[in-house]
């Protein structure tokens, strides 16, 4: 068993300054894989994991609702840029192979930014608990319907 997270708070004006300057900062808001993406939108927040072996997930758990799962989704870095995105979908592809075709591929960053530092830990977090039955707030806000 392990346990493990991430955490970031680091905004100030010249953080953010320094990301405008490489031209990856959207004006309005984070669409990853979006024809109408126009960048990433930085964040901050914190998560953690109880990683256990899949031989002691189930009743035995000392973990609330851990059961075994196979996955047919992938939470992506998705940071709604070209370079990333356009990275992204052709290292799932060369993964997955034909497979790729079927996988729901989905990236949370639209919902609480660029999170650097936590990046990794809210993804994991998100995804492993649409499997507990929680569902991840709704991309409506996005397009407005």
């Amino acid at each position: 068993m392990a346990i493990t997270g991430g955490s970031e708070a680091v905004f100030s004006l010249g953080f953010l300054k320094a990301w405008e300057a490489m031209r990856v900062v959207s004006p309005d808001t984070c669409r990853p894989f979006s024809k109408d993406r126009r960048g990433l939108i930085l964040g901050e927040g914190a998560a953690k994991l109880v990683l256990e072996p899949i031989e002691l997930c189930g009743p035995q758990s000392p973990t609330p609702g851990c059961s075994p799962m196979i996955s047919a989704t992938f939470n992506a870095h998705g940071t709604a840029t070209l370079a990333n995105d356009a990275a992204k979908t052709t290292a799932i592809r060369k993964v997955f192979g034909g497979h790729a075709d079927r996988l729901a591929v989905s990236s949370t960053k639209s919902m609480h930014g660029h999170t650097l530092g936590a990046a990794g830990a809210i993804r994991s977090r998100s995804h492993s608990a649409r499997f507990a039955a929680w569902r991840s707030p709704s991309h409506r806000q996005l397009h407005g319907t």
